[in-house]
């Protein structure tokens, strides 16, 4: 299945609070790698929404069966990072950190069989999804969601410097999008994630090669239609530029 990068979720992404965190593009691109684990399984609660809904068909999205795994890993690289990068190991974000790996664990325990089945079958079995539900399957990823929702709304709002707002949002950003199978379009909130607007940081021009801003600037020109093969190339090697100078130079 082809993701689609959904930054709309970005847009929480501009609270104003103080705060203090050492390494914010760092702890950004933990964060994206960390909702991308976490993404086929929420994926699939709103596929199966939709079904239910609007009577759309259900899709089962790739790396379904690993996700568990993955999110797993990918939690406790993000409580890592957060130990290493912020001034002080023992802040309120990773109590919250802390909290997800234990619901992911237990989830990851109580649903390892439906989970496996639904990734596996051949064909969507309605009346085993059915079963699912009433087991609480999608119910239980619907509050992970919410709980990793909260976890970096609680980040975002110990930013306290524009320039870190920037930072850890260009980051996720463009960590999100390197961890697309194929970029297939870019919602426009990118532009004001990478170049600003009234709700949003600007980025440092002060402190950022011409060369970078130059990526922002053609990066966000991609947003807001569909993208040609030789766009999606080039989507992908920008986004990949600017992550590595932003996590290099932080």
């Amino acid at each position: 299945m082809r993701y689609r990068l959904c930054v709309c979720c970005l847009f929480f992404l501009v609270v104003l609070a103080p705060g203090c965190l050492a390494s914010p593009a760092h702890v950004g691109s933990a964060f994206a790698e960390a909702y991308s684990a976490f993404a086929p399984l929420y994926a699939l609660y709103r596929s199966y929404a939709e079904y239910l809904f609007h009577g759309s068909v259900v899709v089962v999205p790739l790396g379904l069966e690993s996700a568990c795994q993955s999110c797993s890993t990918r939690l406790e690289n993000l409580q890592m990072t957060f130990v290493f990068q912020t001034d002080s190991p023992y802040t309120e974000e990773v109590g919250y950190v802390v909290r997800l790996r234990e619901r992911v664990a237990s989830f990851c325990e109580n649903y390892r069989e439906p989970i496996t089945a639904i990734a596996s079958a051949e064909s969507i079995d309605l009346s085993f999804l059915a079963q699912a539900a009433e087991d609480d399957l999608f119910a239980s990823i619907s509050d992970l969601n919410t709980l990793l929702e909260k976890t970096l709304n609680l980040t975002i709002e110990n930013l306290e410097e524009a320039h870190d707002r920037w930072m850890f949002n260009a980051a996720f950003a463009t960590r999100t999008l390197m961890n697309q199978e194929t970029i297939v379009r870019i919602d426009t909130a990118l532009e004001s994630i990478l170049l600003g607007s009234e709700e949003t940081s600007p980025p440092p021009q002060e402190n950022l090669p011409e060369e970078i801003m130059k990526a922002l600037q053609s990066l966000a020109a991609l947003t807001g239609h569909e993208l040609s093969p030789q766009e999606r190339t080039r989507a992908d090697a920008l986004a990949r530029s600017i992550h590595a100078f932003l996590v290099q130079g932080d």
